[in-house]
């Protein structure tokens, strides 16, 4: 299966995806509740509690930073700041996989409708 992720020019980019594993969307856009002064962060990724995450990958392709956590965990403490265009995990970086629901929100001059693109990898059944 080919996955089309985008640059931060909007340039489409695949990459092929081979296996059973289950890839749901998660793409999207920061709310009006993820940005300004009183930001919280927004959940894109549920907790999995029935089946096996095996990674997810997220894609900042607005113009400002944003913050990504898992929020099971202290928040600011494990928060991670993907730049404009930037990939987390980054290419090549060993990162556990967490079951926790993913978050997101602004930074500065962030602003409600800044997009980003993630992908949720679930395992088959049975692996």
């Amino acid at each position: 299966m080919l996955i089309q992720i985008l640059d931060a020019q909007d340039i489409p980019h695949w990459t092929a995806w081979v296996g059973l594993d289950q890839i749901n969307d998660w793409s999207g856009s920061l709310g009006a509740g993820a940005v300004g002064a009183d930001a919280v962060f927004q959940i894109i990724i549920p907790a999995q509690t029935t089946q096996t995450r095996s990674g997810f990958l997220f894609q900042n392709t607005s113009a400002t930073a944003m913050l990504l956590c898992e929020l099971a965990a202290p928040l600011i403490d494990s928060s991670w700041v993907v730049n404009p265009g930037e990939f987390f995990p980054p290419p090549g970086a060993p990162f556990p996989v967490v079951t926790g629901a993913i978050a997101v929100m602004g930074t500065g001059q962030s602003q409600a409708g800044d997009a980003f693109a993630c992908r949720e990898f679930v395992n088959a059944p049975g692996e």
